[in-house]
């Protein structure tokens, strides 16, 4: 049972790890002049920070016979993959709305998905942290708690898919560079073993 509820708890962590990509690269553009042009950039700008992201945390070894270190374990991990979140926000509020007027509210719905997957994560991170555990059973119950936290977060598909809802953003998104590296790059979720 603990190893069903620990592997809920890291896929459903692993699910917005790699929905949401987390680093910042060089531009990644590949647009050329004219609207059109600028918009295939900036798209390419954003797929360049969601492409390594996700590479940048690895799952942690959870021992379930070590029910604190299991705990802070996957706490550190949540409260890391929280920070990558943060700076991707944070990256692309730098990159602004997409450089077409028509597409800001598709911008402004997946800034606001990733602040609320976000907090999911913090919530999961909040919860696990302040659980007391002694034993294999309360680790069991504080995954438990810490996976519902993340329910929301697991079903999210990160704020490319969001912005790819305009039809406008998803020919960008198909025509730059940077984008077709990140959708070649995309790998399949773990699975629960």
């Amino acid at each position: 049972m603990n190893r069903r509820i620990t592997s809920a708890v890291a896929l459903a962590a692993a699910a917005v790890l790699s929905a949401a990509g987390c680093s910042s690269s060089e531009g990644g553009g590949g647009g050329g002049a004219g609207p059109a042009g600028e918009l295939v950039t900036w798209a390419g700008d954003v797929c360049g920070h969601l492409h390594d992201g996700g590479r940048q945390l690895t799952m942690p070894e959870v021992d379930p016979g070590d029910a604190p270190a299991a705990r802070d374990s996957a706490a550190s991990f949540l409260d890391a993959l929280s920070g990558q979140l943060g700076t991707l926000a944070e990256n692309l509020r730098k990159e602004g709305p997409p450089p077409v007027s028509s597409a800001e509210d598709t911008y402004d719905a997946a800034m606001k998905a990733l602040a609320e997957t976000r907090k999911s994560v913090e919530s999961a991170h909040t919860t696990l942290s302040q659980t007391e555990v002694e034993d294999p059973e309360s680790l069991q119950d504080a995954f438990a708690e810490a996976g519902r936290s993340m329910g929301r977060a697991a079903a999210y598909e990160g704020p490319a898919e969001d912005l790819r809802k305009d039809p406008g953003l998803n020919a960008a998104f198909e025509e730059a560079p940077a984008c077709r590296e990140l959708d070649q790059d995309a790998s399949p979720a773990p699975s629960a073993g």
